[in-house]
């Protein structure tokens, strides 16, 4: 078995939380969002409407690696490998992003990378949801509580139309 395989299945072990309910959308005010390099040029509109909703956003950017050519963007913080350890985790500048408490999380990404599913793994955040993908180790990513499962293709703005819409029209049982 795989160190990284085994540190991974160990803290998702220990990191499992509660059984969570259903979140009531319009009182979410903090939320987590990550999403790809390719992605983010299809989420501005959508973005800008939750901050013009009084949404405050964290957003992480993921790239393969830092490029230069990436404009700098102070709505988002890019990421790349260079920010997890040899075995994936994430390191302390990245950590501290992870450790505030978010209302939601939404994970954007289009593929099952063993960075972004430590980054779901490890946020705090009382409610994650994204796109149902393959982990990169065997069995069911446990990490995210509501998974949207679309055809491949489907772009991330898609998949965030879709979560918010369900976020918005089903109401927790008070």
């Amino acid at each position: 078995m795989l160190i990284n395989k085994w540190l991974y299945q160990y803290t998702l072990r220990k990191r499992l939380h509660k059984a969570t309910a259903f979140p009531d959308f319009s009182r979410c005010t903090r939320i987590l969002l990550v999403c790809n390099e390719e992605a983010w040029n299809s989420l501005t509109k959508p973005v800008s409407e939750l901050c013009a909703a009084g949404k405050n956003l964290t957003i992480l950017r993921y790239a393969n690696h830092k490029l230069t050519n990436l404009p700098a963007d102070h709505a988002c913080t890019t990421i790349s490998k260079k920010d997890f350890t040899f075995f994936g985790k994430p390191r302390k500048s990245l950590q501290q992003i992870l450790n505030l408490h978010y209302d939601l999380l939404l994970d954007l990404t289009d593929s099952s990378t063993l960075h972004t599913q430590w980054i779901a793994l490890l946020a705090v955040a009382d409610f994650k949801a994204g796109k149902a993908v393959q982990p990169v180790f065997s069995g069911k990513n446990k990490a995210l509580d509501f998974m949207i499962q679309l055809p491949p293709g489907s772009g991330a703005d898609f998949l965030l139309r879709q979560i918010l819409y369900y976020l918005q029209h089903i109401t927790p049982q008070s």
